[in-house]
């Protein structure tokens, strides 16, 4: 009976540990994919100017890894987003409570009013300079999207002067190795015959 009421209580922690990860609701420190501006997208790791106006394009998700669907990102790319942390998906009720605190916070100052003008300026600047080169971005999505493909390597190819240099060494020292093995072999001959001569003395 304990062993299951122990159980029990380890389930419901877990669960709601869970539950709350699961979530995942924004923080105030973390750029909700959703809301967030061409720069605050600029800030995720992997991401410049071109795949954040592909995110915007994009939206909206459900969860982070609906970013694989955008154009230009892959899963090393969702990978270090989800390792920087920094990114998030709020739910739409969450939307909702922070859209009223923002505005909230927005009436208290006219500084922040000002403020928020201004970045929005420069991401229209930005979304501009995006969208005035299309095939610039086209090349620069190309670029990005090309596999590194390695060669093999054949030893003769990696023969350079240092590298000559260490192999002359070690060729120096087989010989010598090969001179002391012919020079001790005819020392133990040598060494034979006087023993023979003192026998038969």
């Amino acid at each position: 009976m304990k062993k299951k009421f122990l159980f029990f209580i380890v389930f419901f922690i877990f669960s709601i540990i869970n539950f709350s990860l699961i979530s995942a609701s924004c923080q105030k420190n973390q750029i909700d994919i959703n809301t967030a501006s061409l720069e605050e997208l600029d800030k995720l790791a992997g991401i410049g100017p071109v795949k954040a106006q592909a995110i915007i394009n994009s939206r909206p998700f459900n969860k982070l890894d609906d970013l694989l669907n955008v154009v230009g990102i892959g899963d090393v790319t969702l990978s270090n987003i989800k390792q920087q942390g920094l990114a998030c998906v709020s739910d739409e009720e969450e939307d909702g409570e922070e859209q009223e605190d923002n505005e909230e916070e927005d009436e208290s100052g006219e500084d922040k009013e000002d403020e928020e003008k201004e970045d929005k300026k420069e991401t229209i600047k930005q979304i501009k300079k995006i969208s005035v080169n299309p095939e610039e971005n086209k090349i620069q999505e190309e670029q990005e999207i090309k596999p590194i493909i390695l060669s093999p390597i054949s030893p003769k190819s990696i023969k350079t002067e240092p590298y000559k240099k260490e192999l002359d060494k070690n060729k120096f020292a087989i010989y010598g190795l090969v001179f002391l093995g012919i020079l001790v072999f005819f020392l133990f001959k040598m060494k034979k015959q006087k023993n023979e001569k003192t026998e038969f003395k």
